[in-house]
């Protein structure tokens, strides 16, 4: 009988620890996650400056040698925007 019922109560408590498992694990996922995007969000943002400053670069008949070295972004990106 006591092994039934130490069976029962590690039994239903390996239940709790596994559900609190994935919950935190749901919860790691999702700030990673968010994390993550935020990261990708700030370097597209960087990226699409980059690109503005180019544009902005060209309309002033900037070389594009200037406009690479000040921009960092390589030829063919800036022969594009033309």
């Amino acid at each position: 009988m006591e092994i039934t019922i130490l069976h029962d109560y590690v039994t239903s408590h390996e239940q709790k620890w596994l559900e609190e498992g994935k919950l935190e694990g749901k919860l790691e996922g999702k700030l990673e996650g968010k994390l993550e995007g935020k990261v990708e969000g700030k370097l597209e943002g960087k990226e699409e400056g980059k690109l503005e400053i180019a544009k902005n670069m060209q309309k002033e008949n900037y070389p594009i040698k200037e406009i690479a070295k000040i921009t960092k972004l390589d030829y063919k990106t800036i022969e594009k925007l033309k």
